[in-house]
């Protein structure tokens, strides 16, 4: 079975609705691992987030939405980026100092 790991994009999260995850779900002898962390961490540390999650559960593969595009880009496996956020210190400047939620 091979293992993907999901990662969301900013101020987002990993839910039972989201239907990128279910339609990865679809695909037979797949394991889907939904991967939380901190958008409003530094990136240094979502990185290391990231990285603890894929080693907890043995990530082959990664997939990445907006900012969880880049950082999957970070990790060194093998990773679909979907509409990946390339310049996250441009593309992030109107967020800062906003902290509001969505989930």
């Amino acid at each position: 079975m091979t293992n993907i790991g999901y990662v969301h994009g900013f101020n987002s999260a990993n839910t039972p609705e989201n239907t990128k995850i279910q339609m990865l779900n679809t695909i037979s002898r797949v394991n889907v691992v939904p991967i939380e962390y901190d958008t409003f961490a530094g990136c240094d540390e979502m990185e290391r987030s990231i990285r603890e999650s894929v080693m907890a559960h043995d990530i082959d593969i990664l997939v990445g939405t907006s900012l969880g595009g880049y950082m999957v880009s970070l990790i060194g496996l093998p990773y679909i980026s979907i509409n990946p956020m390339v310049d996250i210190q441009d593309g992030l400047k109107s967020h800062v100092g906003v902290t509001q939620t969505n989930y």
